[in-house]
């Protein structure tokens, strides 16, 4: 994984120092570093959770008392200005990728001691902006974009505002950003491809209006170009089963490989070739991207490219929580996984070839 980004529209801490003659109080983040353990964990101490080891305990309580720490200085005074609650702004589909991530928000955000406001934005500009404006009229103490529309992350960008907000995709932006690397993902899945003979490698992309369509469609175009393979016209989808059905009946004849953009679209590719009678994967691979928890079941089990949505949530929120304590914080790039099940198999052409030797 590289090394993160700094975010430049915030000076460093030392920076910050430079500026005033004030000294910082202590956050639980400077206490977490003194103790070595995550800033949730110093919380969970002061709150006198259960779960926390003594000898983290321990370490904790001396920490605290090493940097003169005080919860109710530094924790309460934070939310005494703001409500403590962070704003999610979310699209309006109940796709699984997005859906999970705001579900891992909500579960992050309780464990440090907030809640989540949510609101969902159309694929406009417009939209964004207004459903961004309702969260910063209810006084949150920073947002998250889980929302991937194009138009919607612009909008977000521009706007504004000096509360905290933070990205899940990347882009050209002073704001800190924490995302899947989309571009590693269509790596893996045509890395294994091509490992299996492949050259007629075909993408069905989702909505280009979407940021995470557009950087894998980009990515598979470059894959294709650095693999000296044919660029197969792309297919378009927009998510659904429906239209990844449709979009594979028009497939290139030369194919032998479809790499999907999501799960649910490889589904409805799955189901295109079934009707055809073709084979998968002794005539057409098929990989697709997510894993949803049905793709182990469908059949065949789905050769798919995994993104922990769960961790992709917690450390957006420990994140955005540096930022809010601190003025700034890192972006950082979590790293997909490819899951190889069994709709991915040596191409049809190479196989015919090592049968006839």
């Amino acid at each position: 994984m590289s090394a993160p980004e700094r975010d430049l529209a915030h000076p460093s801490r030392e920076a910050a120092t430079a500026l005033t003659t004030f000294p910082r109080a202590p956050t639980l983040a400077d206490v977490g570093a003194r103790a070595g353990v995550s800033h949730q964990t110093v919380s969970r101490v002061i709150n006198h959770a259960a779960g926390v080891r003594e000898s983290t305990r321990v370490r904790v309580i001396t920490a605290i008392t090493e940097l003169g720490y005080r919860p109710n200085v530094a924790a309460k005074t934070l939310a005494s200005r703001r409500q403590n609650a962070i704003g999610v702004l979310a699209p309006t589909v109940a796709d699984y990728g997005p859906t999970s991530v705001v579900h891992a928000l909500e579960v992050a955000a309780a464990e440090v001691g907030f809640r989540t406001l949510e609101t969902r934005a159309l694929d406009s500009a417009d939209s964004a902006r207004a459903a961004l404006q309702a969260l910063l009229d209810q006084a949150v103490a920073g947002v998250i974009v889980v929302a991937s529309s194009v138009a919607a992350n612009q909008a977000v960008a521009d706007f504004p505002t000096a509360v905290p907000i933070l990205r899940l995709w990347p882009g050209v932006s002073t704001r800190p950003a924490v995302y899947i690397d989309q571009a590693a993902g269509i790596r893996a899945a045509f890395g294994h491809l091509v490992g299996l003979g492949h050259r007629y490698i075909q993408h069905l992309a989702g909505p280009l209006s979407h940021i995470e369509a557009r950087l894998r469609a980009d990515a598979f175009a470059l894959q294709c170009r650095l693999a000296g393979v044919p660029e197969l016209d792309v297919l378009r989808g927009d998510w659904s089963a429906g239209s990844g059905s449709a979009a594979a009946a028009h497939r290139d004849s030369r194919a032998t490989a479809l790499v999907c953009g999501n799960d649910q679209m490889a589904l409805g590719a799955l189901a295109a070739l079934r009707r055809e009678r073709v084979s998968v994967p002794g005539r057409v691979s098929v990989v697709g991207f997510d894993d949803i928890p049905e793709s182990a079941f469908f059949a065949p089990a789905l050769t798919t490219v995994a993104q922990d949505f769960t961790r992709l949530g917690s450390l957006a929120v420990d994140q955005l929580v540096e930022v809010i304590s601190t003025g700034s914080a890192a972006s950082i790039s979590i790293q997909p996984t490819l899951v190889i099940r069994d709709s991915t198999h040596p191409a049809w052409r190479a196989t015919q070839h090592f049968s006839a030797g």
